[in-house]
């Protein structure tokens, strides 16, 4: 279990890959839609693509010339909200901190 976990949040650790799932969030896409919000080559994307392929992140299904992808399991965007707010708190806990370390000064 320890190992399956490592594998997805390697895949979740990735500017890139963070970016494809967000313009995934609002449903499927090409990589042609992709590629002009990720600022990164075809081949590239490619390979992040694949990465969450390989996770069981993203299922993908061919449409004439095109690939459509898709997020396999909507969990995903609870986990990355969770993420967000953690972040969240700690720069708020971080800059009242700063606050209070300030104003005794």
């Amino acid at each position: 279990m320890y190992k399956s976990r490592v594998e997805l949040l390697k895949a979740l650790a990735d500017e890139t890959r963070l970016r494809i799932l967000d313009l995934l969030r609002s449903g499927e896409c090409c990589q042609c839609d992709i590629l002009p919000h990720v600022y990164k080559s075809q081949s590239t994307v490619s390979q992040h693509i694949q990465i969450l392929k390989d996770c069981n992140i993203l299922e993908h299904k061919k449409i004439g010339q095109k690939v459509e992808y898709k997020v396999k399991d909507k969990r995903i965007f609870l986990v990355l909200k969770l993420v967000d707010e953690m972040i969240l708190e700690h720069l708020r806990r971080v800059s009242e901190t700063t606050k209070g370390i300030e104003s005794m000064s």
